[in-house]
């Protein structure tokens, strides 16, 4: 008799005799860890004054103020390594606001992102009891990497849930051009760093209408991308000639750093 099938009834017994305990222990620990973590973290996000608080942050305000006062970006910033569109849509966030104002607004739209990736998170997950979905739920909240993105002030965690709606959205069948607008929408938004959200965008190729949803992502950047150069007085081809060499030029830099550090360990 093989294995599975002699373990397999086994466990799930022993599961289901203790599942409901077991949740609760994990549930009560998780809750405990999200608690401390993230209330370090939105600390050092919104009060911290030293280098590590909030540090992405103030470099990506940094960018963005310089932009839209029409100062050179590329040739002088070390840390300006995204396009020029990057810089249209974040100057919602941090474009007319002092620094101190904008910590508070990226913290208040964080938890609003939290919050609607635990929603996704919930709903994806086949969680059927109310235990289940805060399972689900707090596996995202007590995360180590979910901590450290919100005391930096990274972009993901306002890019991600965008992501996975946008791309939710565009798999449902009959949908009309409200639905393809509003997935394009948001799948634009998640472009302020193509780094992360364009390897995703095959998967817009297999939706049901991927010409459409192709043609309003293009159409929508490069408008995004017409605007920012309007701020800056560089061509718009010297602009992108600029963002492609420093940016290049900083990718190589910080891999040849993390292959110094890793010798280092070793």
């Amino acid at each position: 008799m093989s294995w599975s099938r002699t373990k397999i009834p086994v466990l799930r017994t022993w599961w289901t005799d203790r599942s409901t305990r077991l949740l609760r222990i994990a549930v009560v620990f998780l809750a405990a860890l999200a608690l401390l973590k993230l209330g370090d973290e939105f600390r050092r996000l919104l009060w911290e004054s030293g280098r590590t608080g909030a540090i992405d942050l103030k470099n990506l305000h940094d960018v963005v103020q310089r932009w839209f006062a029409g100062r050179p970006v590329y040739s002088e910033l070390k840390h300006a390594v995204l396009p020029p569109a990057t810089y249209t849509i974040l100057w919602l966030f941090l474009g007319w606001l002092a620094l101190t104002p904008a910590r508070w607004l990226w913290a208040v739209t964080t938890v609003a992102a939290l919050g609607w990736l635990a929603y996704l998170i919930v709903q994806q997950s086949g969680a059927d009891t109310p235990l289940e979905r805060v399972f689900a739920m707090l596996m995202l909240l007590s995360m180590n990497a979910t901590g450290v993105t919100v005391g930096n002030g990274q972009l993901i965690v306002h890019l991600l849930p965008a992501l996975l709606t946008g791309l939710l959205l565009l798999q449902r069948e009959g949908c009309g051009w409200h639905e393809d607008l509003l997935a394009a929408a948001l799948l634009l938004v998640t472009l302020v760093k193509p780094s992360v959200s364009l390897p995703f965008f095959w998967i817009v190729l297999f939706s049901p209408r991927p010409l459409r949803s192709v043609l309003l992502i293009t159409l929508g950047y490069l408008a995004l991308t017409l605007l920012a150069a309007q701020f800056q007085e560089p061509e718009l081809w010297t602009l992108l000639q600029g963002w492609l060499v420093h940016g290049s030029a900083e990718a190589v830099e910080g891999g040849v750093r993390k292959l110094a550090d890793l010798g280092r360990r070793f």
